[in-house]
């Protein structure tokens, strides 16, 4: 594999509107920031991982433990996702992004592995594992870099700047991609959205992480 073909992008802040501060939560004495970077490496060693924050000094915090995690960062656009993205893949030049965020701390690994190669082998505009039999907060999505260089030069609305898969599965017929329709075949929970999610997840971990 090209060491600039494909990353993964932890995408991370901190003024969450539902959880205050979720990737510095703590679980089994470690951050959901860790927890969601331990994850993330098991998928492939050779595939680095960069933690996408923004330039507020309310992420300094992020940066902070980044740095004692050796994780590499990148500060961009606080509210227009997709302009952080696009300028990340313009200034590392990377063909491919893998993006995670910290509401899921169980990203599926083997269905991880398995939607990059189908990705890089197809040269897909968009992949997702975010649907079908893995329960919510399993899944990842991968763009390619003209992908993300579109959606940045179009005229998004605020929305669809935020959630940067949106305008894609809006317009699938747009793009090259294996998604067709989103359907939930396991509806079972195991993202972090709410404070109940985190007690749930708080209390069963050590479950959730071996089982998905």
């Amino acid at each position: 594999m090209s060491e600039k073909n494909i990353v993964i992008c932890l995408q991370v802040r901190t003024n969450s509107k539902r959880v205050f501060q979720k990737p510095l939560l703590k679980i089994k004495n470690k951050t959901v920031l860790e927890l969601c970077l331990e994850r993330l490496r098991k998928i492939d060693k050779n595939i680095k991982i960069y933690v996408l924050t923004t330039s507020s000094p309310k992420d300094k915090k992020i940066i902070d433990l980044c740095l004692i995690n050796k994780i590499s960062t990148f500060q961009g656009s606080y509210d227009n996702v997709v302009k952080r993205y696009n300028n990340f893949l313009n200034k590392y030049k990377y063909k491919n992004c893998v993006r995670a965020t910290c509401d899921n701390l169980f990203t599926n690994i083997k269905s991880a592995r398995k939607l990059i190669k189908k990705h890089l082998k197809k040269k897909y505009d968009y992949s997702t594992n975010h649907y079908g039999n893995l329960p919510i907060g399993c899944g990842l999505d991968i763009f390619s870099k003209r992908t993300i260089n579109y959606l940045n030069s179009k005229k998004l609305s605020k929305k669809e700047k935020e959630h940067i898969n949106l305008y894609i599965t809006n317009n699938p017929k747009k793009f090259k991609t294996d998604f067709k329709k989103i359907i939930w075949k396991n509806k079972f929970r195991l993202t972090l959205d709410t404070y109940k999610d985190y007690s749930v997840i708080k209390k069963n971990y050590n479950l959730y992480s071996k089982k998905y």
